[in-house]
């Protein structure tokens, strides 16, 4: 039998053959494996449909529910001043004494009217007198009654309403004289004494327009300060004003607190708290929201047949660990943990629900 063999040219074709051969099936095979997306492996969470209910957060500071500083629309030298600073007095309690030249004087002429006066009466009763010059008689008469009555209330100073004296703007002894004098973040200064009353007290809060159909009259706050730690206080919204500031775009509210044992005092700064009626809303944890890097953009991947969507939405407030959203619908599943690796049409494997 003769065996054949072939030439060494022809065995180095076959060889190169054989190569390229084998080289174009290990690039089809590289090929392949590039069309087969990268899968990453996720957890996912439902949306839910819950109640929840938003807290408002507010700073406020602590105002007297009354205030007012007491003094006389007469001029004159203070005799007493009955009350000392930082002691309570009742409404129609006297304050301070006046000297009292000027009741003496306005004393004196009351009692020489009145005589004119029933005088005039016994003879305007025999026709004696003109109804004019009585009616003349008359007028000047009532005109030093009222002379008098001002002139009393003006010598013994009296409460008008119950509270506490915060400071004698005068001292025993010295001339009074009314005048206008601001001081800073106080009512005019003007007067003998400085009362206010502190039980209720108001909490005075700024509130932005955005956030004014949320509240009325007679909601709950709670109240916190730093001077009271541990203490919360609970009021009620007393007064929401109809106009806002053409600057802040906020109006003033008013919370009224009990202040029994005066542990609330003005001019302290506090934190007011209102929490809104419960609602309903689609509900997602914290923890799946994205930022888009460079905005205050908020978005999440939605995943679907296995497939991430992104889809940007819009959180309306947040309750806890959980994010209330209103662009997302209950039942719609959103990634978890791995959310970080993906990208829009990402390939997914869910290796568990959360």
């Amino acid at each position: 039998m003769t065996r054949r063999t072939l030439p060494p040219i022809a065995n180095s074709r076959c060889l190169i053959i054989l190569i390229l051969a084998l080289g174009l099936v290990g690039c089809n095979h590289k090929n392949s494996l590039k069309d087969v997306p990268e899968q990453v492996v996720i957890s996912t969470v439902t949306a839910v449909d819950s109640l929840y209910s938003t807290v408002l957060s507010f700073s406020g500071t602590v105002s007297p529910n009354k205030e007012a500083n007491i003094g006389s629309v007469v001029p004159g030298k203070v005799e007493q001043i009955l009350v000392t600073e930082g002691g309570t007095v009742k409404e129609g309690e006297l304050i301070a004494v006046m000297s009292d030249e000027f009741l003496s004087q306005s004393e004196i002429e009351y009692q020489a009217v009145k005589k004119d006066f029933e005088r005039m009466q016994t003879l305007l009763a025999k026709n004696s007198v003109s109804q004019q010059e009585f009616d003349h008689i008359k007028a000047l008469y009532d005109a030093a009654n009222l002379k008098l009555q001002m002139a009393r209330k003006n010598t013994e100073i009296r409460a008008p309403f119950s509270g506490v004296v915060m400071k004698h703007l005068v001292r025993e002894g010295e001339n009074y004289f009314f005048y206008p004098n601001l001081s800073p973040g106080m009512s005019p200064s003007s007067g003998i004494v400085s009362l206010m009353q502190i039980d209720p007290v108001l909490i005075k809060i700024k509130v932005n327009e955005k956030d004014l159909n949320q509240i009325r009259i007679g909601q709950k706050a709670m109240i916190k300060t730093d001077a009271i730690k541990g203490t919360s206080f609970t009021g009620k919204i007393t007064k929401i004003s109809p106009l806002l500031s053409t600057i802040s775009h906020s109006a003033d509210v008013d919370i009224a607190v009990a202040n029994s044992h005066h542990r609330l005092k003005p001019g302290m700064s506090c934190t007011v708290e209102l929490q809104l009626p419960a609602q309903r809303g689609t509900m997602i944890p914290k923890f799946a929201l994205l930022q888009q890097a460079g905005t205050k953009d908020q978005y999440v991947y939605l995943i679907k047949n296995n497939t991430a969507q992104r889809k940007v939405v819009n959180v309306l407030s947040y309750f806890g660990d959980w994010a209330v959203v209103d662009n997302l619908a209950a039942g719609q599943i959103v990634a978890l943990d791995g959310k970080n690796k993906l990208s829009d049409g990402s390939q997914v494997v869910i290796s568990g629900e959360k």
